[in-house]
């Protein structure tokens, strides 16, 4: 399946997507409505900014973790723990590192 991802321009998400800075994305929604789904591994996503017409980038997902129904208390204890695990991530690189993944 191929999804498509609208980014913020003002935060200038996909600039930070496309030069490394950013790796992640993450997206909560209380409910799908069709024809959205979940992503999976390998599949396609497509990039463009929000309030264009453009396809300005394409990539394979290479990780994704999909939660149903998390409580206010499951969200906030989950992001803490991919804030901290991202953190210790991002260190190793710093310190040369390679091939370290979240």
């Amino acid at each position: 399946m191929v999804h498509l991802v609208y980014c913020d321009d003002k935060s200038k998400e996909l600039n930070k997507i496309l030069d490394g800075s950013k790796t992640m994305i993450i997206r909560g929604a209380s409910g799908r409505k069709i024809p959205h789904s979940r992503v999976f591994k390998d599949e396609i996503l497509y990039f463009m900014e929000k309030g264009t017409k453009k396809i300005t980038a394409k990539a394979v997902v290479t990780d994704v973790q999909n939660y149903v129904k998390l409580s206010d208390e499951e969200i906030k204890k989950l992001l803490k723990i991919i804030i901290i695990n991202y953190s210790y991530v991002i260190s190793k690189k710093k310190d040369g590192i390679k091939n370290a993944y979240v």
